[in-house]
């Protein structure tokens, strides 16, 4: 299918997308799986993330907050918002230690195949705790291009401030995990 007719049929279906996602709900396997890697001082940024997730129109999702070890104040808030929303889940691996940004690229790697291995769902995403969702439509938009593409991988872009994002060509060391999404299948 041509892009332009995809993005117009995307753009024209995604508000049914919340009726789905209220039908969706109800079944045990999330259609969206956020993985976002975290440690104490993102708590601000993280309640942030939770606030834009919270507001989405298509809510059958799962957030796993992943931490190197513990990290006892964004526990203790998912533990509290999970009593009200089960949606979003704290979890942690065993703590290593990360002394060069090299140790730090494969702690996270770790964290996001640890979550990919224990937590089942449709689609998945890698968002860093600092991210802010623009669109409240966004996975709404993403179910529909799911449904419309059937592709394993989408890659997401979105105008803002006349500006469409991500900027092209993509030069290597600047790619955005949260620009993609993809499939169990490819897990």
């Amino acid at each position: 299918m041509n892009e332009r007719l995809t993005r117009a049929l995307i753009n024209s279906t995604y508000k049914g997308a919340s009726f789905a996602s209220k039908l969706r709900r109800s079944k045990e396997t999330p259609f969206f799986c956020i993985v976002t890697p975290v440690f104490d001082p993102a708590l601000t940024a993280i309640k942030t993330l939770i606030a834009d997730l919270q507001d989405q129109t298509f809510a059958d999702f799962k957030h796993v907050l992943i931490s190197n070890g513990r990290s006892p104040k964004i526990a203790n808030l998912i533990n509290k918002i999970n009593k009200k929303d089960q949606r979003f889940i704290y979890d942690e691996i065993t703590q290593e230690k990360i002394l060069t940004s090299v140790d730090l690229l494969k702690n996270l790697g770790k964290r996001r195949e640890f979550s990919l291995k224990k937590y089942i769902a449709r689609r998945y995403l890698f968002f860093d705790a600092d991210l802010k969702i623009i669109d409240k439509h966004f996975f709404a938009k993403l179910f529909v291009a799911d449904k419309v593409s059937k592709k394993d991988v989408i890659l997401s872009r979105i105008k803002y401030q006349n500006s469409i994002l991500p900027k092209y060509p993509i030069k290597f060391g600047t790619i955005d995990m949260a620009n993609f999404s993809f499939s169990r299948k490819i897990v």
